[in-house]
């Protein structure tokens, strides 16, 4: 990894593969998912695609996409990762075949202390993600079927950056 100091976020961001990163994600989290809940974690990806981020807070948004997505998967015990590499931004999709949620869920998701259906949790968690992102001058939207599953869309802008020698 090359560090990279950018002052604009006040933390170190550092430069790596987005791939690598999902695909060590997905091989901790899948024997997880696998041997305590029976659910099947599957990676799917185009090309390689460095990015600069801050991959600790970027690797809370995806536990607790996953989290989220493990609460609400019943038949079809599958959640798939997906990262999609386009000329100026990288999108990665975390989409569940659960429940789904009702509009005004889809609406009031993201605000703080907002929960649903579930046991346990602050209701902090997709308030975190959603500053997150945003943190990383991305978008993250939500696609919803009841009864047929969600998918969260994560988008983030494909940076340009200098090195700096130190």
């Amino acid at each position: 990894y090359e560090m990279i100091w950018w002052l604009e976020f006040r933390r170190v961001l550092f430069r790596s593969d987005l791939n690598t990163f999902l695909s060590n994600f997905c091989k901790v989290q899948g024997a997880y998912l696998r041997n305590d809940f029976n659910i099947e974690l599957v990676f799917e990806h185009q090309q390689t695609c460095e990015l600069l981020w801050d991959q600790v807070k970027m690797e809370r948004v995806f536990l607790n996409l996953v989290s989220n997505a493990r609460s609400a998967v019943q038949a079809n015990r599958k959640i798939i990762i997906r990262s999609l590499v386009e000329k100026d931004e990288i999108q990665v999709d975390v989409q569940d075949f659960g429940k789904g949620m009702d509009l005004v869920t889809q609406r009031d998701v993201f605000k703080p202390f907002f929960t649903k259906g579930k046991v346990g949790g602050s209701g902090l968690g997709m308030a975190i993600v959603k500053n997150i992102v945003e943190g990383h001058k991305g978008q993250i939207e939500i696609k919803s079927e009841e009864g047929v599953g969600t998918t969260f869309s994560i988008k983030l802008p494909r940076t340009k950056w200098r090195s700096r020698e130190f």
